[in-house]
């Protein structure tokens, strides 16, 4: 249930900070489903300051659609954050769905009086 999915992910986000490449060959071994879902969406936020692109591909194989598309825009995000250049390259490239591109780059609470990323 909902309580094990928040463990694991808090397991796997602990263990992303200290290892994170045991992390990556762990999630990798997992069988598809809401767990591995939830872990995945976890780690990427978490990798995404260090491997954003690396973070990116994470959340783009998570399986439900609604807890992709949610981790895509977060890490995202966040990468958009480090490095609004890479993260825009991304994001033209990718084959996201239009919805899920343009909430990546509307503008956030932190960013008010600066346009949004796409401006920048």
């Amino acid at each position: 249930g909902s309580g094990r999915n928040h463990a694991v992910s808090q397991v796997i986000s602990e263990w992303a900070d200290d290892n994170p490449t045991e992390a990556g060959t762990y999630l990798g071994s997992m069988a598809e489903g809401t767990e591995r879902d939830y872990a995945v969406s976890a780690y990427s936020r978490r990798v995404v300051g260090e491997e954003p692109a690396t973070a990116m591909e994470w959340a783009m194989s998570i399986s439900s659609g609604e807890i992709r598309d949610r981790a895509v825009v977060r890490t995202a995000r966040e990468w958009m954050r480090r490095d609004v250049t890479a993260a825009n390259s991304w994001l033209e490239s990718s084959d996201l769905p239009a919805a899920v591109v343009e909430e990546v780059r509307k503008p956030q609470e932190g960013d008010r009086g600066r346009g949004g990323y796409h401006d920048r």
